[in-house]
């Protein structure tokens, strides 16, 4: 369950993060994380709600979990 819907996100001037994992706490952590940071998190919660943010909007960096359904 993502934290946000895709392409959702948290408002912030700073370049664009992808954030994908399906455990939304993980999600919230890393979201507070680079908006402290300065970035603009957008969260998915699956791989194809991520490649569909990919192709919508310029992400600049992605933070990907490796153990998802």
């Amino acid at each position: 369950m993502a934290v946000n819907t895709p392409l959702e996100r948290d408002r912030s001037d700073g370049p664009t993060v992808l954030i994908v994992d399906d455990d939304e706490t993980i999600l919230r952590v890393l979201t507070r994380f680079g908006q402290r940071a300065g970035f603009e998190s957008v969260t998915c919660a699956s791989r194809t709600d991520a490649f569909e943010c990919l192709r919508q909007r310029h992400i600049v960096v992605a933070l990907v979990g490796l153990r998802m359904p």
